[in-house]
């Protein structure tokens, strides 16, 4: 199966992924702990994936993304963005409603 074909079926799951540089538990980067902390502190349960153990994984999420950066939220197949596009949407509210609109679409 393709890279592109595998993100694709990652996204397309649903729910929140977020495509981070480390694991939950040891984020190597301090934009991918950012994002873990922040998507804690709102309560959203989401899917961590390290890109860095692939790095053609990596180039190949930027180019399906059309994103620059590492890390990348997605919620039910929609990119969402970066850590500062996500701690500016908790930061005023919009975050944990994004989340909450989209699980419920999803039933």
């Amino acid at each position: 199966m393709s890279l592109e074909k595998q993100i694709k079926n990652e996204i397309e799951k649903g729910g929140c992924v977020v495509f981070i540089k480390g694991s939950y538990e040891n984020a190597t980067c301090k934009f991918s702990k950012s994002i873990i902390e922040t998507l804690n502190q709102q309560g959203i349960t989401c899917r961590y994936f390290d890109v860095l153990p692939n790095l053609e994984f990596k180039q190949a999420l930027k180019n399906y993304s059309n994103w620059p950066t590492i890390p990348q939220l997605f919620i039910n197949g929609k990119l969402i963005g970066g850590c500062d596009i996500a701690s500016e949407l908790a930061s005023n509210g919009q975050l944990k409603n994004i989340f909450l609109n989209q699980n419920q679409n999803q039933k």
